[in-house]
């Protein structure tokens, strides 16, 4: 193949393979020897997203302390128990100024129930899978969780190179699989 030929190969991307259909949603979780390597890798994922060479989803560190217990980082994602009141002391201020205290409280109990079902029908982990991670986890390590749709291989792979981590879990195809297991264990 020329360098000519080279220049014009598009990359491939994770979703768009014959297994694969180009919306669904893959899960990756790596295991990090500790928390600050995970949210690094978190923050690359972010870097990239940036850059438009994935499509993230949702992301997630899960660590297990030395006592056992599992902590999860939803990286600013908020809960349906956080983003109801927030919505509805947003949207009933405004109203208590505009139109007294008896129109706001309908207007803000109305916006809290819409944000609750609104970010339980987001996408995203279910805690119940993220406490299952941390559960599997040795006291002291970490996990990246990512849930992607759409990722440029080529820009995935050079980054994840960086990192010292195992693909614990995924639902990715069984040759990108091989390959990303391959580059987190490459030094």
């Amino acid at each position: 193949m020329t360098t000519l030929e080279q220049a014009t190969v598009t990359p491939r991307r994770i979703g768009e393979d014959r297994l694969a259909a180009p919306l669904e949603r893959r899960v990756v979780v790596i295991e990090f020897p500790d928390v600050f390597r995970a949210q690094e890798a978190m923050l690359a994922a972010a870097r990239l997203e940036r850059r438009l060479s994935i499509v993230l989803n949702d992301a997630a560190v899960v660590t297990r302390e030395t006592g056992g217990m599992v902590r999860i980082n939803r990286g600013g994602r908020p809960s349906p128990w956080t983003a109801g009141p927030t919505a509805a002391v947003a949207a009933g201020l405004p109203v208590v100024w505009l139109a007294g205290l008896w129109v706001a409280l309908p207007a803000g109990v109305v916006a809290g129930v819409i944000a609750a079902l609104w970010s339980r029908a987001a996408v995203g982990f279910r805690p119940r899978f993220l406490r299952k991670i941390g559960r599997r986890l040795t006291p002291g390590r970490a996990a990246g969780c990512f849930l992607v749709s759409h990722a440029h291989l080529a820009h995935v792979l050079a980054e994840v190179r960086r990192f010292e981590g195992r693909l614990i879990h995924s639902t990715l195809p069984r040759e990108i699989h091989r390959e990303l297991s391959e580059a987190l264990a490459a030094d």
